[in-house]
């Protein structure tokens, strides 16, 4: 009886994460849902793929009423570090700070965008964490580039 309730509780547990798996969401009209349910999905979208030397990765994505919004957190490397990760506005636009990674942990390089566009500064870096570059951008539009010698 003990390992029938404490099976059920483990049972309720997962069922109640707002975690869900890529394929049991389904997007229709630009609009994501869980497979046969006309409620547009909240909660966070998990996927995994494996590249081709092997590593398995993880992806997580915030949905709030079927689009993408908050936190998105791309893949990660065979060490655990954090390759990608950037924002979504409560209309599915990318917004706010991007920001890349080396595998060695040292920033790759950050972007700015608001409502899906570049905006403002935008930084690159080597992978010991020198700036190589930075591009300003205006309504997603580039209009200042510069290369910094080493």
């Amino acid at each position: 009886m003990k390992k029938l309730l404490t099976t059920l509780c483990l049972v309720l547990l997962v069922s109640c994460s707002n975690e869900v798996p890529e394929e049991n969401l389904v997007e229709r009209q630009g609009v994501a849902y869980k497979i046969n349910s006309t409620k547009p999905f909240t909660g966070i979208k998990v996927s995994e793929s494996t590249s081709r030397e092997g590593v398995i990765s993880t992806r997580k994505e915030k949905y709030k009423k079927g689009l993408k919004e908050g936190l998105y957190e791309e893949v990660y490397y065979k060490n655990g570090q954090l390759e990608y990760k950037l924002n979504f506005n409560k209309n599915g636009y990318e917004e706010g700070l991007q920001e890349h990674y080396y595998e060695n942990g040292q920033l790759s390089y950050r972007v700015n965008y608001k409502n899906g566009y570049e905006e403002g500064l935008s930084e690159y870096f080597d992978e010991e964490g020198n700036l190589t570059k930075t591009e300003e951008y205006k309504d997603g539009e580039l209009i200042l580039s510069s290369e910094l010698n080493e």
